[in-house]
């Protein structure tokens, strides 16, 4: 959680903490990196550099696009965005994503009191996002823009796998790891949920 050295921006806002940005980058209209140091009339005073990712922005024309994936481990995800012009100074864009995927590690921990937890996938993706853009040229030379975002994953968590330790009370646990034979495979005793929820307001 510590500030980077080159933040990210969506939007024109600054992110950080950067947990959980990744679920917002869909339907994106540009992408800068920035070189060297970046001072605070930028917006944050950075020294390696910044990054900045805008959403695309509402057009004058309806129309849109769904955009549909599936791949191993039963993942699938579904993108789409769709322009809905109001007036011709007022236009508003939807857009969303859905993503589902089997974890890439299963617990094979099968000591009895954790077989609750025997067969577990961990290190799946549940993640669900919508945005709405809305711009309004009020003037010939003033534009108004406003993102609403929210994203939300649950999943469970990456579990790390035991191979060596220098103390002589966990050497069974770790003989456990080491004779599994599926290197996706993994026995431990905690199950941690990996939650995360944004929610994001900006105008300009």
């Amino acid at each position: 959680n510590d500030d980077p050295s080159a933040p990210m921006y969506f939007s024109d806002v600054v992110m950080t903490p950067s947990t959980g940005i990744n679920l917002s980058l869909y339907d994106i209209g540009m992408v800068q990196v920035l070189k060297g140091p970046q001072g605070t009339l930028f917006g944050r005073n950075s020294t390696a550099g910044a990054i900045l990712i805008n959403p695309k922005l509402p057009g004058e024309e309806f129309g849109g696009f769904v955009d549909l994936t599936a791949g191993n481990y039963g993942m699938y995800r579904t993108d789409f965005g769709v322009d809905v012009p109001v007036t011709d100074t007022f236009q508003l864009r939807f857009a969303g994503r859905k993503l589902e995927r089997d974890g890439y590690q299963t617990n094979k921990n099968d000591l009895p009191q954790d077989i609750a937890d025997y067969g577990k996938e961990l290190w799946d993706d549940n993640t669900s996002a919508l945005r709405m853009s809305a711009r309004w040229q009020s003037t010939e030379n003033i534009e108004n823009v406003t993102v609403v975002d929210w994203s939300e994953k649950n999943s469970l968590a990456r579990a790390a796998k035991a191979v060596v330790t220098g103390r002589s009370q966990f050497q069974a646990s770790v003989n456990r790891n080491l004779a599994l034979t599926d290197p996706s495979d993994v026995r431990v005793n905690i199950i941690a949920p990996e939650n995360v929820e944004n929610d994001f307001l900006s105008n300009t």
